[in-house]
């Protein structure tokens, strides 16, 4: 039953910006059918996805 879970990913997607800098978005994958029919049997909630993660210099500029 929870090996369905582990298909339920957590994803940082990284946005460069023409500046230098990233926006990380951390992300969760949706689950499939399935897979919510095992979270609701076992009474849990997947987090909602976090708001913008930070953004952060990719390249030291001199």
């Amino acid at each position: 039953m929870l090996e369905s879970l582990a298909a339920i990913l957590m994803i940082d997607l990284h946005l460069p910006l023409v500046d230098g800098r990233e926006v990380v978005l951390p992300r969760y994958t949706q689950p499939e059918p399935q897979q919510r029919l095992v979270l609701e049997k076992v009474g849990w909630d997947l987090f909602p996805n976090p708001r913008l993660g930070f953004v952060r210099h990719r390249f030291h500029r001199p």
